[in-house]
């Protein structure tokens, strides 16, 4: 099971762009077909992985190999995961330092904005699709959710405040009002 993270990772490390959360359609879709855990199982990773430091696609990839097989599975994904990154960054870096100012490649990442983007916000809809599926009988909880996302929206743009107070206010909120 383990060389059958390492693999995974490793491809899904190798198509990673745009950052942690523009991926996470990617790893979602690959824990679902192989059975490696069911959307809610996933949806509480992502949580965890969310709020743990660092990079969320590298987190989720260690808390499914570690849910799946332990420390050993943990590392294996994670491996998986950063090496192509890291091999990517060497090679591109490369290449970018000697050609910055090429017109080709600059209309290349402007192309990729976008798409980051709607992949993140992909990643935004099926995790509160997911949550609402979760609660359907409860719409207070659906309803005090939207607010704690807008509360939190507000926070991060109009006051400016820290994610990561953002996500410790947000983590006491839901221990209030939620459990």
């Amino acid at each position: 099971m383990i060389w059958t993270l390492l693999w995974a990772f490793f491809k899904i490390g190798l198509v990673s762009f745009g950052g942690g959360y523009a991926i996470i359609p990617v790893i979602e879709h690959e824990a679902l077909l192989r059975h490696w855990m069911d959307a809610e199982e996933f949806i509480r990773g992502l949580t965890i992985a969310g709020m743990a430091p660092g990079p969320v696609s590298t987190n989720s990839a260690a808390f499914i190999g570690y849910f799946l097989s332990g420390w050993p599975g943990g590392a294996y994904a994670t491996l998986g995961m950063i090496i192509p990154s890291f091999l990517v960054i060497v090679l591109l870096g490369t290449f970018l330092q000697r050609h910055d100012g090429h017109k080709l490649i600059k209309g290349a990442f402007y192309g990729l904005r976008p798409v980051v983007t709607a992949m993140i916000a992909y990643a935004a809809f099926t995790t509160g699709q997911q949550f609402v599926e979760a609660e359907p009988f409860r719409l207070w909880r659906i309803g005090g959710a939207i607010v704690l996302f807008a509360a939190a929206l507000l926070a991060l743009t109009r006051f400016r405040i820290h994610p990561a107070i953002v996500l410790g206010m947000a983590g006491v909120a839901g221990a209030v009002v939620f459990a």
